[in-house]
């Protein structure tokens, strides 16, 4: 059986690796046993969707389950989320979804938080839009071949119009004209053009109708990250699309020159920066109060230190924040409002590192493979032979079964992606945008489809790459691709390997603080697992648990931290709540003001 290989398959073992780390560091090891499953489930269904590049009709058609799966949600959040109980952000809004709870009635079921589903929709919408994209491509491809069969032999070229889904014509060689214009556009997603009427065929109108619902939804969660998220890439791809040659050409130096600026201006600004980016981010709705994103992500960094390299636990966030960082008894907040800060502190300094592995990754296969993006700046360049050779049973150049109308074009260089492509490419994109300022899948029951949008670029991408040889066999690649692909390989172990030397590099240099945070990650976890494995609410709270509790091993692990940093923050920190909450003053007071000279900023101390 032949190992399905993809760009993320080593960033997406350490993500599950990393996870089962956050288990073991868990003191709720039943929930964050599920949690870990969700993450396994989201994981496979990113390789199965990966399979499916074998099977395109059958990729096509968990498109198509996927897209009216999230049509249905958002039809029962609509019609079931109670707008008087939970009114949302703007008033007309609001006041549509009580007219639409007066007409429909409550089935009293859970109802998923907007934001949850928010989460969902908006990789939803991008991936209905490209599918209805690709099958409009398709019918303007086989239009415009059909129009072209009157046409002489050598007056136009012939495009060779697969669908999406992949079916190929006829061995060429077998080919003669007749047979030519009777097979040239016929696939499955050509086979329903008898139910057509006009351009648009009933498979279209449906998947059009439920790509409309899901905007709906969306609209109605009333989400302005994902609205904001949208808007974001909605505009880079209009720019791209307007203006390719352009940023192709300055893309780089600008982006470069933008970061710099940026880099700069927070460094020399500082006291400014954060007010403004707080202004930017908006408040959190916290029950009759607002709390700022900027200040929960300065505590959530501060228990990422206390937790930096296992992690916390996965899916134990909530009672986390609000014992040591906030000094409150009961939940408060669900998560820390940033995709990457809730990955590291649920999974620890290798979650994260996965993570950002993974994302940059993807990003760099989509630009730089041979399977990504790419411009061609004639028309029979690829995708496009000529009549009269194909008729005469000529060999010709590679075939591309999914050829764009812009392919056509013998103009400037023209910007070649599979609709489905790009439509991934987008729901990816906006789910990592809105994820600096929200979590929304990973701290959720949506978790599975997490990686849905990835699985869909790669697949269709590849798909897409295809060509069709003469004896009617499918290649993916050709030599020079092959040979592309083995170069890029070769630059990113080079590039693995000097990361990683300088990691190594780094943990020599600075071994005492290394080693210290390390024994003071185990304290923190050793003193989580007590306090927090006995809580309960009201009859159990952490401040009686810590005065009663055997916390010795926590305060061994502490002791060894110091030996090695005495300024060690964490340590010094949780040596002196311990001694605190049992009324031995002065000890606390002592180690609470060596953290406090270290780190005057941690506002999880202070």
């Amino acid at each position: 059986m032949r190992i399905l290989r993809t760009p993320l398959d080593v960033p997406l073992g350490l993500f599950v690796v990393s996870a089962l780390v956050g288990v073991w560091a868990s003191y709720d090891p039943a929930a964050s046993w599920i949690k870990f499953a969700m993450i396994v489930a989201a994981v496979a269904l990113y390789y199965a969707i990966v399979a499916l590049r074998a099977a395109p009709q059958l990729l096509e058609a968990f498109v198509w389950l996927f897209v009216f799966a999230s049509a249905a949600l958002a039809v029962y959040f609509v019609t079931q989320h109670d707008y008087a109980a939970d009114p949302g952000k703007f008033g007309p809004i609001t006041a549509l979804g009580l007219l639409l709870n007066r007409m429909i009635p409550q089935l009293g079921l859970h109802v998923f938080h907007p934001n949850v589903v928010a989460g969902e929709l908006e990789i939803a919408l991008p991936v209905g839009v490209g599918m209805l994209a690709a099958r409009q491509q398709t019918t303007d491809n086989r239009r415009q071949t059909t129009e072209g069969g009157s046409r002489p032999a050598n007056d136009a070229p012939l495009e060779i119009a697969g669908s999406f889904t992949g079916s190929p014509p006829p061995p060429l060689r077998e080919v003669g004209r007749e047979r030519l214009e009777g097979s040239v556009g016929s696939s499955a997603v050509g086979a329903d053009a008898s139910r057509s009427t006009g351009h648009w065929s009933v498979p279209t109108l449906a998947l059009s109708i439920a790509t409309g619902i899901v905007a709906f939804g969306l609209v109605m969660t009333e989400s302005r990250g994902a609205w904001l998220a949208l808007g974001v890439v909605g505009a880079a791809a209009l720019a791209l699309a307007y203006a390719r040659d352009a940023v192709r050409r300055y893309a780089l130096p600008l982006g470069a020159i933008g970061v710099l600026v940026a880099g700069i201006s927070v460094l020399h600004l500082r006291d400014a920066f954060l007010p403004a980016l707080d202004l930017v981010v908006g408040a959190i709705p916290a029950g009759n109060s607002a709390v700022s994103r900027v200040e929960l992500w300065t505590q959530a960094w501060g228990l990422i230190r206390d937790y930096i390299f296992t992690g916390a636990g996965l899916g134990v966030f909530p009672m986390i924040l609000s014992t040591y960082a906030l000094g409150l008894d009961v939940p408060f907040l669900t998560h820390a409002h940033n995709l990457l800060l809730q990955i590291w502190l649920e999974q620890g300094l290798v979650g994260a590192a996965a993570f950002v592995w993974l994302v940059v990754a993807f990003y760099v296969w989509a630009v730089a493979s041979p399977a990504g993006p790419r411009w061609e700046t004639r028309g029979r360049e690829r995708g496009v032979i000529d009549r009269q050779s194909l008729v005469a049973g000529q060999q010709s150049p590679a075939i591309s079964l999914h050829p764009s109308s812009s392919q056509m074009s013998r103009g400037p260089a023209t910007f070649i992606l599979h609709p489905l492509f790009t439509g991934a490419l987008a729901a990816t994109t906006v789910m990592l945008l809105h994820g600096m300022v929200d979590v929304l899948l990973y701290s959720s029951r949506g978790l599975p489809v997490m990686f849905v949008p990835m699985g869909l670029a790669i697949a269709a991408k590849v798909t897409d790459d295809r060509r069709q040889t003469t004896d009617n066999r499918q290649e993916t690649a050709d030599s020079r691709q092959q040979g592309a692909q083995g170069r890029a390989r070769k630059v990113w172990v080079a590039a693995y390997g000097l990361v990683l030397a300088g990691f190594l590099v780094l943990v020599a240099a600075y071994w005492r603080p290394v080693a210290a945070a390390w024994y003071a990650n185990l304290g923190a976890v050793a003193q989580t697992r007590v306090e927090l494995s006995r809580y309960h609410f009201p009859d159990a709270l952490v401040g009686n648990i810590r005065r009663t509790a055997d916390l010795s091993q926590a305060e061994a692990y502490f002791r060894e931290a110091l030996a090695l940093d005495p300024g060690n923050v964490t340590a010094r920190r949780r040596l002196s709540e311990i001694p605190l909450a049992g009324g031995t003053y002065d000890v606390g007071k002592g180690h609470a003001l060596i953290a406090f000279v270290r780190d005057t900023a941690n506002e999880v101390m202070w």
